[in-house]
């Protein structure tokens, strides 16, 4: 669309869009008139695109035993919550009794592009070869705490964030 309308190469423009090394033997006028097109036409990078380019999905696989269960859900909440902030996705796939194996979700979730896992109520995770963090919710089932979901939603905000930094610097798996 940018390409067309400035009657130069797609791969020129982008290069410049995506600000790689080459950018810097790019005109800066060309440069110029390249941003000032792709806002004139309001143009939005695609996503597939980018994510072929940089390997990365922007998503995060939650798998909880069930989604009926208040704790679980406080916890989604809390995630869900800083998964929008960060602009990430989530992707729910629910492992109960009735349902395939963890394995099986992992691999689902892996096959689907999920960068990391948070996984609740789950213990059987030694063996995910991608970041993740485990949160068991039994020690609130009892608890009268009058805040309790929102104490989950932080809980589930801190895995998310536990699990991206895991991403981006390429460490291992942490567990709570």
């Amino acid at each position: 669309m940018v390409a067309d309308y400035l009657d130069i190469s797609p791969g020129t423009v982008s290069t410049v869009l995506n600000s790689t090394p080459a950018a810097n033997v790019i005109p800066q006028r060309t440069q110029k008139r390249i941003f000032t097109a792709a806002r004139r036409l309001n143009y939005r990078p695609n996503f597939f695109a980018q994510s072929l380019r940089t390997r990365r999905s922007r998503m995060i696989a939650v798998i909880p035993r069930s989604l009926a269960d208040p704790h679980s859900a406080a916890v989604i909440a809390g995630i869900e919550q800083s998964a929008q902030l960060r602009e990430y996705s989530l992707l729910v796939r629910v492992h109960g009794e009735c349902h395939d194996s963890l394995q099986d979700s992992i691999r689902f979730v892996r096959e689907r592009g999920a960068e990391g896992v948070i996984a609740i109520d789950q213990n059987d995770l030694q063996s995910v070869q991608m970041p993740g963090v485990s949160i068991d919710t039994a020690a609130f089932q009892f608890q009268m705490l009058k805040n309790v979901q929102e104490l989950l939603s932080g809980v589930g905000e801190l895995a998310f964030e536990t699990v991206l930094t895991h991403i981006t610097e390429g460490n291992g798996s942490p567990r709570f």
